[in-house]
């Protein structure tokens, strides 16, 4: 088994962490490496900012889009629907012109654990 040091744009995260072989014991930082502890928890955070940003773009971007749902309820059939969107929560999927065995829904809610996957149709443009 190896260990891989954490890494993010190329800083070694487990230079943040404190080792010390007694827990009693604390071990003093300088000025330098508190701000620049400080200055990596700023960097990670807008890169998980950035990436948050990107992935609600992104649920934007597929609205209206067609999709094909598996769920477990359907015996793992695909149901097709069009996406509409998603609860802040990310629990409930809002979907369109749900095609079920019965018959077609104009509006469904779908619960995102019922879910097995969503798979988007991009139309070809």
């Amino acid at each position: 088994m190896s260990f891989v040091k954490p890494s993010i744009e190329g800083k070694d995260l487990s230079e943040m962490i404190i080792f010390s072989e007694k827990p009693d014991e604390v071990e003093e930082m300088s000025t330098n490496e508190i701000s620049s502890g400080l200055e990596m928890q700023k960097s990670i955070q807008s890169i998980r900012g950035k990436m948050r940003r990107d992935f609600l773009e992104l649920i934007l971007a597929v609205r209206d889009v067609p999709v094909d749902v598996e769920m477990y309820e359907t015996g793992f059939k695909s149901l097709k629907a069009v996406f509409k969107g998603i609860d802040p929560n990310f629990e409930y999927i809002s979907v369109t012109n749900l095609h079920t065995p019965i018959g077609v829904e104009p509006s469904a809610i779908l619960r995102v654990q019922d879910c097995i996957a969503i798979n988007f149709r991009w139309p070809n443009k």
